[in-house]
C-alpha cells in the first residue's frame, strides 16, 4: 500500500509539469513607415475631345493643362473620387488665344503662341517675338532664354529679342530641352540625331546619330542625356560625349513616347502607361484605371510636394507619394468606413 501511494504521487507531479509549459516569448512587430503611392485622376469632361498636350505646376502649385482647345486646370479630385479636367478661366483673355506648347520658367508659366513667347507672371513684361510663322515647340530656361523652332527652323531668343537663327539639316525637330543648370546648352531631338546648343556662342552642333529616337531628357545629377526610343532607352555621356551601356529595353513597354527625369527616378510616357526606373534598376508601373484615366500618355511633369502628373488623352493623374506605417493605412480606411458607409442598416437601431 506504501509503494501504491509513492508511485501515485510521482505520477501526479509528472503530469502536473507537463500540464504547465513555460510561458512563450511575446513576439512583437515594429511598424516601420514605408513609402505608399496612389493616385488621384481628374478625367475629361464626358464628350469632351480634347487633345491634352502639356501639364505643369507653378510655385504657387497651380496645376495647369495645355489643351488643343485652350488652358484647363484639374478640380475636385480625391483618393478614390476623381475629379475633372475644366477650362482655366483665372485670366479671361486667355481664351483668345491660339497657344502652342507651354513651359515652365523660375518656376512660372511661359506660353508660345503663333507670333509671341509670353507670361502673365512678372507684370506681363515677358513678351518677344519669335519671328516663325508656324512654330510647333520651345524650351526655356532660368535666364529667359528660349530657343523656338518650327520644325526645321530654329530661333534663339534673349534680352526680348530673337539673338540667332539657324536651321537643322533634314529637319523635323521633335523636342527642345533646356539644361536645368548649365544654362548655356540647349538639346534638340530628330528622329535621327541629337543636336546641343549653345547659348553663349550660338552654335549648333550634332553630337550623336541613330535611328528611332522619340523623346530626350536631361539627367543634371549624372552630366548625361536619357534618350527614348521606339525600342527602349540608352544614356547619352555629355562629358564624354558618347552612349554608355547597352540599349535598355526589357520594359513594361518599349517604345517610348516620352521621357522625364525627376528626383533620382527617370519617367517613361508610352501608349501603354507610364513608368519609373529607380536608381537600382527597379521599375514602377502605371497603367491601367486604377491609376491613370487613360493609359496613353501624353506628357510628364514634377507635381507639387513629392507628387508625379501624368497626364492621358482621357485626363490627368496625380501620383502622390506618402509616408505612413500600416497603423495609418489602416486608420485611413477605417475613417472612410464611418464617414462614407455607417448609414441605417449597417449600424442603427430599429427604434427611435
Amino acid at each position: 500500500m506504501k509503494l501504491n501511494l509513492s508511485g501515485i504521487l510521482s505520477f501526479a507531479l509528472l503530469a502536473g509539469a507537463c500540464g504547465n509549459p513555460a510561458p512563450t516569448a511575446v513576439v512583437s512587430y515594429a511598424d516601420t513607415a514605408f513609402t505608399q503611392d496612389y493616385s488621384v485622376k481628374y478625367v475629361a469632361d464626358e464628350g469632351q475631345q480634347a487633345e491634352f498636350r502639356r501639364v505643369y505646376v507653378n510655385r504657387d502649385g497651380k496645376v495647369q493643362v495645355l489643351a488643343a482647345d485652350g488652358l484647363k486646370h484639374p478640380s475636385n479630385g480625391h483618393f478614390l473620387y476623381p475629379g475633372h479636367v475644366t477650362e482655366d478661366r483665372s485670366y479671361r483673355f486667355m481664351s483668345a488665344k491660339q497657344l502652342v506648347d507651354m513651359a515652365l520658367c523660375r518656376g512660372e508659366l511661359v506660353y508660345l503662341d503663333s507670333r509671341v513667347i509670353f507670361s502673365n507672371a512678372w507684370s506681363g513684361r515677358l513678351y518677344i517675338e519669335h519671328q516663325l510663322a508656324s512654330p510647333t515647340a520651345f524650351a526655356a530656361n532660368d535666364s529667359l532664354e528660349f530657343l523656338v523652332t518650327d520644325g526645321e527652323q530654329v530661333h534663339f531668343l534673349a534680352d526680348h529679342a530673337v539673338k540667332w537663327k539657324g536651321q537643322v539639316p533634314g529637319g523635323k525637330v521633335l523636342q527642345l530641352i533646356g539644361h536645368p543648370t548649365d544654362h548655356s546648352q540647349f538639346f534638340l531631338v530628330t528622329p535621327e540625331s541629337l543636336y546641343r546648343f549653345s547659348a553663349a556662342t550660338n552654335q549648333l552642333e550634332k553630337i550623336h546619330d541613330g535611328s528611332g529616337f522619340t523623346s530626350a531628357d536631361v539627367d543634371a545629377r549624372n552630366n548625361q542625356l536619357i534618350v527614348g526610343t521606339s525600342d527602349g532607352y540608352f544614356r547619352y555621356s555629355l562629358k564624354d560625349g558618347q552612349v554608355t551601356g547597352a540599349l535598355q529595353n526589357k520594359l513594361p513597354w518599349p517604345h517610348i513616347g516620352l521621357v522625364k527625369v525627376i528626383g533620382e527616378k527617370y519617367w517613361f510616357g508610352t501608349d501603354r502607361g507610364a513608368f519609373a526606373v529607380r536608381q537600382d534598376g527597379k521599375i514602377d508601373y502605371y497603367a491601367g484605371k486604377r491609376w491613370l484615366p487613360n493609359d496613353q500618355v501624353t506628357d510628364i511633369a514634377s507635381g507639387a510636394g513629392q507628387s508625379v502628373l501624368l497626364l492621358t488623352k482621357g485626363g490627368l493623374a496625380n501620383i502622390h507619394f506618402k509616408q505612413m506605417t500600416l497603423l495609418d493605412k489602416a486608420m485611413y480606411y477605417e475613417q472612410q468606413v464611418r464617414e462614407r458607409h455607417i448609414r441605417n442598416g449597417f449600424n442603427a437601431t430599429l427604434t427611435g
